[in-house]
This record gives structure tokens, C-alpha cells and sequence, in this order.
């Protein structure tokens, strides 16, 4: 049996819980509450020393990071395919988000965030929306005609403009708009 320590409002929580329900895997949720710092126990820093979620369990291996965690249900659970065939396709030209985001996260929530910091992030949102609009210009998902991990990738991200102050990068681009109301 599946089973997933995460958080609800965690992106990369929430990108394996999209994972799990587009290929229909049945799995069992430890919900851990960041703002009471239930990543920092020591029963979860057994199984993830960074305290970082989502942690996947399965079959006695323990994965941590959500791409790694979609790319190992998408190669053990082969069924519905998340990943096009062939390798060009599998590999879109669209990072979802660069992996220093921890480290920006971890900044803001000890120290702040500065209002240069803070045009910079906006700046980097809108050019992910505007690549994630090209990609869209001859397909209805990312990587082509189907969803795959790249739309689960991204899909949290796109959550948070549209739910917070940034709705209009996503409301200004109907196929941006389309594809995340899908």
C-alpha cells in the first residue's frame, strides 16, 4: 500500500496527490501541519532528514521530492501513461520551477521578503506563464494531446497565481486559463 506523508497547501504535496488521482492509485495520507513544524519530529525526520513533504512509501522504499516521486508512480504504476513516448517529448522546455525556490522559501519565512525580491519572483511567475502559453499554442496540455507530468508539475504553481493577487497573469491568457480550468 501507498502511502504518503504530505501537507495540504505544500505544491509539491499537492503535485503527487494529482499523480496518485490521474493514474487512480489507492494510498494512505499522513497529513503533517507545517505551521506547527510536524516536519521537524523526529518520526519524520527518520524518513526524511531534510523535513521536507511530501515522503512517498511504497513497498518498503522511501522516496522524497515530488519529481522524483511522480517519475517512480509513472515507471512502477504504468498505467494511465503520465509521460508521452519518445524522449523529445518527454522532455518539454518548461521548468515548472527552479529548484532554489527552497531556499527563497526558507528566506521568507525566517527573514522576509524585500520588495526587490519580491519584483524579481513576480517577474520570473510571469515568464512561466508566458512559456507555459507557448507550449499551449498547438496542444490542449503541456507535452501534447495528453496530460502528463509535466501539467501535474506545474498545475500547483498556476493554483497559487489564480487563488492569490497574480489571477490576472492567468486570466489575461485564455489558453493558460483553458488548460488550468481543465
Amino acid at each position: 500500500m501507498i502511502a504518503l506523508d504530505h501537507s495540504t497547501h505544500s505544491t509539491c504535496s499537492q503535485k503527487v496527490r494529482l499523480c496518485l488521482a490521474e493514474k487512480g492509485l489507492a494510498w494512505t495520507g499522513h497529513h503533517l501541519d507545517l505551521r506547527r513544524f510536524d516536519q521537524l519530529e523526529p518520526e519524520f525526520l527518520a524518513l526524511n532528514p531534510a523535513g521536507l513533504v511530501p515522503v512517498l512509501v511504497d513497498g518498503g522504499g522511501v522516496l522524497t521530492e515530488s519529481r522524483i516521486i511522480n517519475e517512480y508512480l509513472e515507471d512502477a504504476y504504468a498505467q494511465p501513461r503520465l509521460c508521452p513516448e519518445g524522449a523529445q517529448k518527454r522532455s518539454p522546455q518548461l521548468s515548472a520551477y527552479p529548484m532554489r525556490a527552497c531556499a527563497r522559501c526558507r528566506k521568507a519565512a525566517t527573514g522576509g521578503i524585500s520588495a526587490d525580491d519580491l519584483k524579481r519572483s513576480v517577474a520570473r511567475l510571469t515568464e512561466m506563464v508566458e512559456r507555459i502559453d507557448r507550449a499551449l499554442e498547438d496542444a490542449p496540455w503541456l507535452a501534447g494531446e495528453e496530460v502528463s507530468l509535466a501539467d501535474i508539475d506545474i498545475a500547483p504553481f498556476v493554483q497559487r497565481l489564480v487563488r492569490g493577487d497574480l489571477f490576472g497573469l492567468v486570466a489575461a491568457r485564455p489558453r493558460v486559463n483553458d488548460w488550468y480550468a481543465r
